[in-house]
């Protein structure tokens, strides 16, 4: 699932606000830049998550059909992080090395292995909006509604830690490492690739800020844009670790 919580400033342009929200524009065009925590939850296997922070872009229409009520619709651009710190053995047993025909577990042991994660997507939010005047110069704006997010990119990559495989063979009940020519080593190479999430997510969204006049033509708004999904970006064993 992703997380964000994006703290966004943008220029909108329109007619200058009223001292009454009567009289307040109705219709909006919106340029969005902000940054926050931009985040993907899950549980990995052995595995730790920490959040980080993310980018988002977006163009917006609204348009208010009484004083008080409009929705809104956009396309956004957004970048959501993680990374993962793995501290676990990953065993498969019963398995036969190819040398000698010996059955054997074959042992994987992470200890602090750090792997970094991105997600590319391109959304279309579609919001309810209600908006009051607070004073004579800010304009409270209050959003809900859904987001829809198609991923079009994602990438993982290693980034410290120890990876050591080893094999414990049964018949001589012993742990073998250090072993290269078996395939027992220390792995140094760091790893890196594509992840394999699902096309399209479903997100709730909030909306909250107020609006102030720069210009006649011209307003800005600072605000909070925040969203958390509500469908699975991977599905149960779809990604396996070091793919």
């Amino acid at each position: 699932r992703y997380l964000s919580i994006i703290a966004v400033a943008l220029t909108l342009t329109g007619a200058s606000l009223a001292q009454r929200v009567e009289y307040a524009p109705t219709n909006y065009f919106n340029v969005n830049i902000g940054a926050g925590l931009g985040t993907i939850l899950c549980n990995p296997m052995g595995g730790h998550q920490s959040m980080e922070a993310g980018a988002l872009g977006q163009f917006q229409y609204i348009h208010y059909f009484s004083p008080q009520w409009g929705a809104g619709i956009g396309a956004q651009f957004s970048v959501n992080r993680s990374h993962t710190t793995y501290n676990f053995t990953d065993a498969t047993p019963l398995l036969v090395h190819p040398d000698n025909d010996w059955y054997y577990e074959s042992r994987a042991i992470y200890t602090d292995w750090v792997e970094h994660q991105k997600l590319f997507a391109l959304g279309i939010p579609v919001q309810l909006y209600f908006r009051t005047l607070v004073g004579r110069e800010w304009l409270l704006n209050f959003g809900v509604g859904a987001l829809v997010d198609f991923n079009i990119g994602s990438s993982f990559e290693t980034q410290g830690g120890d990876y050591e495989t080893r094999g414990y063979f049964y018949n001589t009940a012993t742990e073998y490492a250090e072993l290269n020519e078996y395939g027992f080593y220390h792995h140094q190479d760091k790893e890196s690739g594509k992840m394999n999430p699902s096309k399209i997510n479903v997100s709730a969204l909030v909306d909250f800020g107020i609006y102030r006049n720069l210009t006649y033509s011209c307003e800005l708004y600072l605000g909070v844009y925040a969203t958390y999904g509500l469908s699975n970006i991977f599905q149960s064993n779809s990604q396996q670790l070091m793919t």
